[in-house]
């Protein structure tokens, strides 16, 4: 939930447990930006306006939560972006058509996240990595377009770039060096790209959720409309239309509780 801590909005625990808040000041391991520091040297007037949130938005149902969780819980100027990411499969053999179903996710839920949670500016950009064999994480990548985005709509030390993130994900839990080693990566693309140290804060979700927190959260309808796959096929409809499904084979259609792995809407039922 979003508190008020040490006068601060707490939506998000600076990356949890400490972890975040080594993102935002100096005094834990010596890491990243103070926001206080950065607040006494900012310009006047610099905190005048709301503060503003970027949600990199893939049509997850991770990064679906976090958004109608910004919507409904904090006052901020919302952002969210997403990126039409054509690569190849994960085992290298063809392209993933995940680019598309991921694609058939947002246009569906456009409208309904509006109309349910509020109002947001949405953008999208694009970007084709198919040419390469190996390619990085979806975080690494989502950061390096989220450090664009953000300094496009010319977001401040105040401002936040928000993941969304569950509990399940070992990369994410808390204490743990992997999860530090993450933060620490995000943060490099983060300045490197700025080419500053008074960049946006990193947040996620606090408390963290369940996939099935997530569900609950949503709605069965509205989190029926998220993907997951990474690996979605064509049942033999028309491609790009009303054929993508789910896999049902991989991590990420099996972690879905309460929700097919294989998607029972597409585009024509959304309209109908």
């Amino acid at each position: 939930m979003y508190r008020e801590a040490n006068g601060r909005l707490a939506m998000a625990r600076h990356i949890e447990e400490g972890v975040m808040d080594q993102t935002i000041s100096r005094s834990r391991e010596g890491g990243a930006v103070d926001s206080e520091a950065a607040a006494s040297t900012a310009k006047p007037g610099l905190r005048s306006r709301r503060t503003r949130s970027l949600i990199m938005w893939s049509g997850g149902l991770d990064s679906t939560y976090a958004l109608a969780r910004l919507l409904r819980e904090s006052d901020d100027e919302i952002f969210a972006h997403h990126i039409h990411l054509n690569t190849l499969r994960d085992d290298g053999r063809g392209r993933s058509r995940r680019c598309e179903y991921e694609a058939q996710a947002i246009s569906s839920m456009l409208v309904p996240m509006k109309s349910e949670f509020g109002a947001f500016e949405y953008s999208e950009s694009r970007a084709d990595l198919s040419a390469f064999s190996g390619f990085g994480r979806d975080t690494t990548i989502a950061m390096f377009f989220a450090a664009q985005m953000a300094m496009s709509r010319r977001f401040t030390p105040f401002d936040r770039i928000v993941f969304g993130v569950n509990d399940e994900d070992p990369r994410w839990r808390s204490g743990t060096e992997l999860y530090a080693f993450r933060r620490s990566i995000l943060l490099r693309i983060l300045r490197g790209i700025w080419e500053s140290e008074d960049v946006p804060r990193l947040y996620v979700m606090d408390p963290r959720p369940s996939k099935v927190d997530a569900v609950t959260y949503l709605g069965r309808d509205l989190a029926m409309l998220t993907v997951s796959c990474r690996d979605p096929r064509n049942d033999g409809s028309a491609f790009g239309v009303d054929g993508m499904r789910g896999c049902g084979e991989c991590s990420k259609c099996r972690s879905r509780p309460g929700i097919p792995p294989e998607r029972t809407t597409d585009v024509a039922d959304v309209a109908a």
